[in-house]
Order: structure tokens, then sequence, then C-alpha cells
């Protein structure tokens, strides 16, 4: 007959562990968000980015089942348990309380309901239809149209993405769900690939001609499929983030040289999600963890050092093209990002203010890199909801 006691005793064990273990993680979350500078802590900012809501939820409820436990079998390690839970959930409600009151201050709502629907997904709507607007090196250049679904009662706006990923990496198709949650609400989106740089291939003075061509495709080809050529925006994070506003500022003086035949539209309105304002800055970026990935990923794209060829990071930068025919633009950034440093974007907002041009800031407390990229999270709203917000208030209205 087997001994059932020691299976219970592993049973207790085992379960104690499992509690012990999701109590880890959550803290571990909290604290790489409120003590980013800590080594290997900084990517646990993700988690409350992606998670906030969740993680105080769920770290309340382990701290209460510990406390329970200890109060059953004053088991010291159940106590410890339910301490290090109960301050997750604290430090949690710290987080998420200064981010959405971050959101709410910059005049957009978030639903606090809808961040727990982990991923959630978007109302449907036809798959994007993809085009090659060009070709490079005997490559097809793709973009990806996302339609409003039904009639429209009149040409749709134009929102158009360019991905981020350090110029070396990344997709188009990374924000699908966030194309397709403005197409749901009326507004046409374009998602734009372009050839990436790699450790022999120096594309900074490629990529933007290439977005160049993909709106001058727009310009001459989206009223087929129902969009509005006179009224386009751009959005784009990261290293997304440059090239949009590069390629929008430039295309609205004129001074942009598209990689293929056709005229670039007006642009009325960016969104730049945490970009690299400075190319050079970015390069020198020192934060922990990050700055080998940052040294290559500016190299790769200019083809050597700040030192080395310093025309090249004056020419990508984004305070280069800043001009009073810039269009409005919204910066989204991550008050605690370590791998792209914040400074060159308040920066940048100075300098285009003095030149006339209207630019907002949103700094978002305690938030890292890439924070919005879970769809319907608290920060993800933020970018959805900012970027309706700044298309309403620029005639670009569905």
């Amino acid at each position: 007959m087997i001994d059932k006691f020691p299976v219970r005793r592993v049973g207790r064990f085992v379960g104690t562990g499992l509690l012990a273990l999701l109590v880890a993680s959550l803290g571990y979350g909290v604290m790489g968000t409120l003590l980013p500078a800590i080594p290997y802590l900084s990517a646990g900012q993700l988690l409350t980015a992606f998670f906030g809501p969740w993680i105080v939820l769920l770290s309340l409820a382990a701290s209460g089942l510990a406390a329970l436990l200890w109060r059953r079998r004053r088991r010291k390690r159940h106590l410890a348990i339910a301490t290090v839970a109960m301050m997750a959930a604290i430090g949690g409600v710290v987080i998420v309380a200064a981010q959405v009151g971050a959101i709410r201050a910059s005049g957009v709502g978030v639903d606090l309901a809808s961040s727990l629907r982990l991923g959630s997904p978007t109302n449907g709507g036809p798959a994007p239809t993809i085009r090659a607007y060009g070709r490079y090196e005997g490559d097809a250049l793709p973009l990806a149209i996302y339609r409003p679904a039904g009639p429209l009662r009149r040409p749709a706006p134009v929102l158009v993405y360019v991905h981020g990923g350090g110029w070396t990496s990344g997709s188009y198709r990374q924000r699908d769900a966030d194309m397709q949650w403005f197409a749901d609400r009326g507004v046409l989106g374009v998602s734009v690939e372009y050839t990436l740089s790699t450790a022999d291939r120096h594309l900074w003075a490629v990529t933007q001609p290439q977005i160049g061509c993909a709106l001058g495709w727009i310009g001459a080809n989206i009223g087929r499929f129902g969009g509005d050529p006179a009224r386009v925006a751009m959005i784009g994070e990261s290293a997304g983030g440059n090239l949009v506003i590069n390629v929008a500022y430039l295309a609205n003086r004129h001074a942009l040289r598209p990689a293929c035949p056709g005229t670039p539209p007006h642009v009325s309105a960016v969104v730049a999600l945490y970009p690299v304002i400075d190319v050079a800055d970015f390069y020198r970026n020192d934060g922990f963890g990050f700055p080998l990935s940052a040294k290559g990923m500016a190299s790769a794209y200019t083809g050597g050092t700040p030192a080395q060829v310093p025309q090249r990071y004056a020419a990508v930068s984004s305070a280069t093209p800043i001009s009073a025919a810039a269009p409005a633009t919204v910066l989204i950034v991550g008050a605690r990002d370590r791998l792209v440093p914040t400074g060159p974007a308040f920066a940048f907002v100075r300098k285009a203010r003095e030149a006339g041009a209207d630019v907002q800031l949103v700094s978002v407390p305690y938030a890292g890199h890439a924070f919005d990229f879970l769809s319907g999270s608290i920060n993800n709203q933020l970018t959805r909801n900012m970027t309706m917000r700044l298309l309403e208030g620029h005639g670009m209205a569905p």
C-alpha cells in the first residue's frame, strides 16, 4: 500500500514552490520597473507595461492565499511569500496609477477593464491587401493595406505605418492588430516595408528614399482602395519613429527625394513612439544591457561610428529637417527607456516649437522601450487613442 503522507507533503511543497515562483515573477516585474538601473532587472518593465493590472490582481490573490496558508500552518515561508506579494501589489498600484494618470492628463481615456483581456482581438474585418510599391536589388518592396469594413461616407483618412527594429530587423506586419483597430474605426491603414541594413549593407541613404517611394505610390494609388491622398498621417516606433519624422518633415518641405518616380503627398500629422531622434546619441547609449545592440544597429545603418561618419549621423538626425512646414507631431516616450534615451526627444520638441512647428510630447511614467506593443494594454490604448485624437484634431476624422 502506498504511503499517502509523503505524497501530501510533496504536493504541498510543489504548491508552495509554484506560488513562490509566481510571486517572484510578479516581484521581478515591479522591481525591474521601479529600479531599472539595477542590472538584469530592467526587462521587468515590459511585464508591467503589458500586464500591469494583472500584476496587481495576481499579487493580491497570491498574498491572500499565502496569508491563509500562514494562518493555518505558521510556516515562515508562507509569511514571506505573502509579504513579497503584497509589496508587489502595492508597487503595481503605484505604477498603474501613474501611467493611467499620465494618459488621462494627455487628454485621452483608458479602459482598465479591456486591458485585462490579454492581447484583446480586433473586431475582425478583411485581411490586408498586399501590394508592391517598388523594388530594390531585385526584391519587391511590399506594403499592406487595411481597409475599413462597410461603406464609407467619403474617402478615408490614411495612416501610414513604418516599423522599428533599429533599421536592421522588424516587419511591416508587426502591428497588424493596431492597423486593423484603426481600420475598424474608419481609418485606412498602410504598413510599409523597407530594406533592412546589415553589418555589411549600410542603407542610411536608401531607407528614407524608399519610404518616399511608398508615399508616392500611396498618393497615386490609394484612392482605388477608398483612401484620401489629401489626408495622410504617419506613425512609427523606435527607428520607425525616426523614419516617419524625417520622411514627413522632408516631404512637407519638398526636400524628400523618393527612390522611384512619384510625388509624396503632404503629411498632415505624425505620431512617433519612443523615436531615435539623435542616432549618434543612440550609438553612445550606455544603458545597461543595451549598449552593444544600440551600437550595432546604429553602425549597421550608417556604416561607422559618429566619429568616423559624422555627416551620415547628421543626415539621419530628426532635428535636421525641422521647419515651420512640419506636420502636427506627437512624440510618446517611456520615461525610463534604457535603449533610446529620452533627452534628445525633449530637445527636439524645444527646437521644433522654436521653428513654429506644432509638437507635443507625452512621457509615460515608469515605462521602458516598446511599452505599447501588447494589443489592448493600457499603454497600447494610449497609442491608439492619442493617434485618433491627433487625426480628428487635424482634419482627418473618418
